[in-house]
């Protein structure tokens, strides 16, 4: 195989919303020697000796694991274990025009962001100008992409209180590490009873979302 290039990792990574891990040796072997791997491939490197490159395999499949970057020693070989992790990704479920913020505050953070919608509209693309995406699509198939990522944040702000409710339904059987719902915590109550779901007790969920900063303006209320 021919050399690794860690940055293209880090790319593909960032691309693909998955995982990834670059094990170097740096001392007491072949210097520079690499082995990679990206979550859901098989693992790939310049390593010969069968056993310094099964450790260095374990060094990757743990760093995928725990996200932890760090040196490990084997034998006289030391290595560094860099962990790759992409952007967290926001998905917002609503295209109103509290939205715009939230994604211009969240572009600015480094996250990727993507705008949910339930129909096309013209005026969608045009008013979320730095979402990374406008998806369109039933709450099901919104879901699946939230799946798809290794680090998914949801709001759920649509302010229709079925489009809300269906899109939480789908959401809390995702693999979504936050979900939040704005908006009074009766409202969301209310939601959870239709889902049948009254004493859903989930910390992924937070409703109403964010911290209480007294924020009046759209702008205030998005930070």
């Amino acid at each position: 195989p021919g050399r690794i290039d860690p940055l293209e990792v880090a790319e593909k990574c960032l691309r693909t919303q998955r995982r990834g891990a670059v094990v170097t040796v740096i001392a007491g072997g072949k210097l520079g020697a690499r082995v990679a791997l990206v979550a859901g491939e098989d693992p790939f490197g310049e390593i010969d000796e069968p056993a310094l490159r099964g450790a260095m395999i374990d060094d990757c499949r743990r760093a995928l694991e725990t996200g932890e970057s760090g040196l490990r020693r084997h034998g006289d070989v030391e290595c560094y274990v860099e962990a790759i992790l992409p952007p967290p990704r926001l998905f917002i479920f609503g295209i109103g025009h509290d939205a715009v913020p939230i994604v211009q505050l969240a572009h600015a953070i480094g996250w990727d962001v993507a705008v949910c919608a339930h129909e096309q509209r013209h005026a969608t693309r045009t008013r979320f100008t730095q979402a990374d995406e406008v998806l369109v699509g039933t709450a099901a198939d919104l879901a699946a992409r939230v799946d798809e990522c290794d680090r998914a944040v949801c709001l759920v702000m649509s302010h229709r209180y079925e489009l809300d409710r269906d899109n939480l339904g789908v959401l809390v059987g995702t693999r979504a590490h936050y979900i939040g719902v704005p908006g009074p915590r009766h409202r969301t109550a209310a939601m959870l009873s239709d889902l049948c779901l009254g004493a859903y007790d989930d910390p992924r969920l937070h409703a109403p979302v964010g911290l209480d900063l007294g924020a009046e303006t759209s702008h205030e209320q998005a930070l």
